[in-house]
């Protein structure tokens, strides 16, 4: 028999209300046990009692809600419990309903998991649903709004459906001719056909690169010379100390990255060691990544002197389209209003820091095209890509069954593992150990 699963679906710790989750064959059961009444009208909340089976004492006055499966998140029967949220009543409610045969805790997105086997949900909306569930900015949640909409699932159904007719016709063709080729006309269609397909999938992976920037965040180098501020803007920014500041110049060996919001756009602000002429192999070390890190960066900040020294003029020579800053602008006088200036002491010039690399996050092209949200996703595409190449490569030397529908068919594949038509017992685990247990 299938287990009925209960959880806290509401994050642990004093609240308002504090919302305890079942699904399975004996939700509505367990609902009657322990609130000793059965007149539960579906989809309304009910208040009731619920009582200790054991005592029959009272645990707590709450409001009720059954969804009967399949119309449900699960498509199994489900109730939702709301408790008041002083924690104990939750963990009791959860310690009586686990004392019933067949009711057992939750694992981490079994709930999810369950609509997913009971074709409620597709796993791209799974994967959606964890993104979701993590989202930390409403563009976010608008690029994972698309997945739902069910433009992605389309868009990949119909693509594996195109391949699928050019099996068709590749076996077809092959049935009426003596040889094993396929007639020129055949090969053109398909050519045409695995160019179109191409275009599309490149065009939904190259979206999903841009998503990842989107999910994990614009990376922010902040560059320049030893003991310019670099240290001290990345502690300002993140508002707390998170690199050592010294007046030793060199101090800073690695590069020391905080997660942050700016302009409804995750960042991640990566301070870097000092870029400077040394013999110090450590050091020097610590300045080639300083390298490494600004040509990979989406913006790049250069913090100097004023006036700019020639080390400074050559590094901003370097990097054109980065953001010039001078730094600790309190110790200069006369700086051009054309020229942007802060101090972390005094804080002057903040606001108009902040508001000038906010502007230049979100000038960053957010894309409003369906995209892949996951690396999952991102594997699965490029594979698909690349038996796609194989097969044109195939189709414009000989076009052979044999050869052809090996990368056809390896595409199809890779598709259906995108959308999880197959290997979804190897990836269901990996996915689910990022969600909540009562989600």
């Amino acid at each position: 028999m299938v287990a009925t699963i209960v959880a806290q679906a509401t994050p642990p710790g004093v609240a308002g209300i504090q919302v305890i989750r079942s699904s399975g064959p004996k939700s509505i059961e367990l609902l009657h046990h322990l609130t000793n009444r059965n007149n539960f009208s579906p989809r309304r909340l009910t208040n009731t009692k619920l009582y200790h089976p054991n005592t029959d004492k009272v645990i707590d006055f709450a409001m009720v809600v059954t969804f009967e499966g399949p119309a449900s998140f699960t498509g199994e029967n489900v109730v939702e419990y709301h408790v008041h949220g002083a924690p104990v009543i939750a963990r009791m409610l959860l310690s009586v309903m686990t004392n019933f045969d067949d009711v057992r805790l939750a694992r981490p997105g079994e709930f999810t998991e369950r609509s997913l086997l009971n074709n409620k949900m597709n796993l791209l909306e799974v994967e959606a649903l964890g993104r979701l569930l993590n989202a930390q900015t409403m563009t976010e949640i608008h690029q994972i709004h698309s997945v739902f909409d069910g433009q992605l699932a389309n868009e990949i159904i119909q693509i594996r459906n195109i391949l699928v007719k050019i099996m068709t016709a590749i076996e077809a063709s092959i049935d009426f001719d003596d040889e094993g080729d396929v007639p020129a006309d055949v090969t053109a269609n398909v050519l045409s056909q695995l160019s179109q397909i191409k275009l599309l999938l490149n065009k939904i992976y190259q979206t999903g690169e841009r998503n990842q920037n989107l999910f994990d965040g614009l990376v922010i180098a902040i560059a320049g010379q030893p003991n310019v501020g670099k240290s001290s803007l990345l502690n300002f920014l993140a508002g707390h100390d998170l690199a050592l500041v010294s007046e030793h110049k060199g101090t800073t060996r690695d590069v020391i990255s905080a997660p942050m919001i700016l302009g409804d756009r995750r960042v991640v602000v990566c301070d870097t060691a000092g870029i400077r002429k040394t013999d110090d192999e450590v050091e020097l070390m610590g300045i080639e990544r300083s390298h490494e890190m600004l040509k990979k960066a989406d913006l790049r900040v250069i913090l100097t002197e004023y006036p700019p020294t020639a080390e400074d003029k050559e590094l901003l020579e370097l990097w054109p389209d980065a953001l010039h800053v001078v730094s600790k602008s309190d110790m200069y006088e006369d700086i051009p209003e054309s020229l942007l200036s802060l101090s972390t002491i005094t804080t002057n010039g903040a606001d108009s820091f902040l508001h000038k690399i906010t502007e230049l996050v979100q000038a960053q092209e957010v894309q409003q095209n369906v995209g892949l949200i996951t690396q999952r996703q991102q594997y699965q595409c490029l594979e698909a890509l690349n038996q796609i190449i194989k097969a044109e490569e195939m189709a414009q030397e000989a076009l052979l069954l044999d050869l052809f529908a090996e990368h056809v068919r390896a595409a199809i594949y890779a598709l259906d593992g995108l959308i999880g038509k197959v290997n979804q017992e190897e990836i269901l685990g990996e996915i689910f150990s990022n969600f909540c247990i009562g989600k």
